[in-house]
């Protein structure tokens, strides 16, 4: 199981959930702060499946972007961008 230190905000049973093209059990679904929906599989407290949304600024590089406050730059990195001025 993967830990975390975040609360759970939603949770969902489904006692019969196709995981797989051969695969049929039960899957209890959350999500939380992180904004990732882990589909745990009942019968082997395994996460079977992981659903993460893209950031909108993730890997964009603002190394170097003129006219940015420190604020703004801290914030598309916070966002996911990366500013290797800063690494």
């Amino acid at each position: 199981m993967k830990s975390s230190n975040h609360e759970i905000w939603s949770l969902t049973f489904s006692p019969v959930c196709l995981i797989s093209p051969d695969k049929l059990t039960s899957v209890l679904a959350c999500s939380g702060y992180d904004e990732v929906v882990n589909f745990w599989d009942i019968n082997s407290c395994e996460v079977v499946k992981e659903l993460k949304p893209k950031r909108l600024y993730e890997r964009m590089n603002i190394t170097g972007a003129m006219g940015l406050t420190d604020a703004q730059k801290k914030t598309l990195v916070s966002l996911g961008a990366v500013n290797y001025e800063t690494i």
